[in-house]
């Protein structure tokens, strides 16, 4: 009798596991997609930025070229 009852103690306890375990990489899936969505947001704006720092720089070359005279390509 002590034996059925410790087996089914046993198989209740390896499933508490189990599901925790399952829990546990849901939530490493969940934080990883959020961490990757985080990352993206952050590339993305860093070219944009770079994309219009690039075209204020070659403007203002522009501009700086024809004022002075200076040499054109």
């Amino acid at each position: 009798m002590a034996g059925t009852l410790g087996a089914a103690l046993l198989t209740q306890r390896g499933a508490d596991r189990a599901q925790k375990r399952e829990l546990e990489m849901t939530h490493a899936i969940l934080e990883a997609r959020e961490n990757r969505a985080l990352r993206r947001s952050c590339y993305t704006q860093l070219h944009r930025d770079a994309r219009q720092f690039a075209t204020a720089l070659s403007r203002h070359l522009y501009v700086t070229r024809s004022v002075t005279g200076g040499p054109r390509r």
